[in-house]
């Protein structure tokens, strides 16, 4: 085998670039015996018994900062927002018997009204109901009984009368308007 002269002198024929690095340093150097020491120090850290460090107690606020945020995740979006609209149809549900309630309550109070009083209420404040409401109460009930005539029915002379008076009242420029 070559001497380490030669070696030296072939290297600087062939490459003077790799000589050049060859003699100057690497840049790393080993403390002495490093090696020798590494597996001693290993074994030591590894067979060192750890010591836990117990966690700090959370604090509450921590705690209901924690939960909070836990129910903000998307996760929970369709559970929220179908929790809103269940609540919604409950409340619309309640407020509607609660009407209803009121309105059977109305309509049970009127019940206990006598009829005869009923009548003479109606005949003596005619003025004050619409005409609406009168033909309403002309109609039938819920069980298609018919309610009690709470207006007079006319007989067929009182309207001819009545109709005798009214075109005796128009003129012939009133009646060609409404043509």
């Amino acid at each position: 085998m070559k001497d380490k002269k030669q070696l030296n002198e072939e290297l600087k024929e062939l490459s003077p670039w790799l000589l050049s690095m060859k003699e100057q340093d690497d840049g790393f150097k080993v403390p002495v015996d490093y090696f020798d020491r590494l597996q001693d120090e290993v074994l030591q850290k590894v067979q060192q018994p750890t010591v836990a460090s117990e966690p700090a107690a959370p604090n509450w606020l921590d705690e209901l900062l924690e939960r909070i945020q836990a129910l903000f995740q998307p996760r929970y979006r369709l559970a929220y927002a179908f929790a809103a609209v269940l609540v919604l149809v409950a409340a619309i549900w309640v407020m509607n018997t609660q009407s209803d309630a009121y309105t059977n309550m109305e309509a049970m109070a009127l019940e206990e009204v006598p009829s005869d009083e009923l009548l003479d209420y109606i005949n003596n404040h005619l003025e004050d109901f619409a005409s609406e409401d009168l033909i309403q109460t002309r109609s039938l009930n819920d069980e298609g009984m018919s309610l009690p005539q709470l207006l007079p029915s006319p007989d067929d002379s009182e309207i001819e009368v009545y109709l005798d008076e009214i075109m005796h009242d128009i003129d012939v420029e009133d009646i060609e308007s409404f043509l």
